[in-house]
């Protein structure tokens, strides 16, 4: 890992300072074009806590071109940090490991985060972010050119009306989708937290089973050397026994030969 924590920040030294949703390619960039730019954007409830996020980006990782803090608060009492790297290939897995680094001064976990492209929010996920991230210049050329060419057309042939529509019904259904999105992640949470639960139901049952079971052998351990303790004690007071009425006998013969 290439992050390296400047002297005045400590560990765990930004928890609560940082909102868990980070933006793409929300703002424009600052250096260069926004084909060849990817804009990352940070939600901080404070400017001092703004300004060392912008020191530890910089410091941090020599794949960040810039950071900064907004010029004005984004709302009341919060600040934007924008992080601009090259639009390349390894842009998702260089989101992903960036905020794994934050976690030294969050204690908040990358997965507890949401990526936000184009008005949906995404888990932070490499393989996921790949999917709705246009890391290709290229590419993200043609969309702003195919997006301009079907607003222009739309405008002049007087439906500009359709692709305010338009717009409207795609943040709705990334709206829609964002929130189906974070049902089947509710779902899934809570099946691992059954599922939890129902292995710490069984390594109880199992770990009570072994004291009972072990609980039970020893009884039995005790129980048997009981019995082998009474059976030597019945012996032992039969061998005496035998041994008095030989003993009575012998008197008894002697006695009789006197007589005699």
């Amino acid at each position: 890992m290439s992050k390296i924590i400047n002297e005045g920040l400590d560990y765990h030294d930004m928890v609560g300072q940082i909102e868990p949703v980070v933006s793409v390619d929300e703002y424009k960039a600052k250096m260069g074009k926004d084909s060849e730019v990817v804009t990352l954007s940070f939600i901080l409830n404070s400017k001092s806590a703004a300004q060392d996020l912008v020191q530890w980006l910089e410091v941090g990782y020599d794949w960040v071109m810039d950071a900064s803090v907004s010029t004005g608060e984004y709302k009341p009492g919060q600040w934007l940090v924008f992080a601009e790297m090259k639009r390349r290939s390894s842009v998702p897995k260089r989101i992903c490991e960036l905020l794994e680094d934050l976690y030294t001064l969050t204690d908040r976990k990358a997965d507890q985060y949401k990526i936000k492209v184009d008005d949906k929010e995404y888990v932070a996920d490499p393989e996921i972010l790949n999917d709705v991230i246009i890391t290709s210049p290229l590419l993200y050329k043609e969309k702003i050119k195919q997006e301009k060419e079907l607003k222009e057309l739309l405008i002049y042939s007087g439906n500009g009306q359709i692709w305010e529509d338009m717009l409207k019904e795609r943040t709705r259904l990334f709206k829609a989708r964002a929130e189906e999105e974070r049902l089947i992640e509710e779902k899934k949470r809570k099946r691992k937290e059954e599922l939890a639960e129902l292995i710490m139901w069984g390594v109880g049952f199992l770990a009570s089973a072994l004291v009972l079971g072990v609980f039970a052998w020893i009884c039995l351990l005790i129980y048997a050397k009981k019995q082998e303790g009474e059976e030597i004690e019945r012996k032992r007071t039969k061998i005496a026994h035998e041994r008095l009425i030989d003993a009575q006998r012998r008197e008894r013969d002697l006695t009789y030969i006197q007589i005699r």
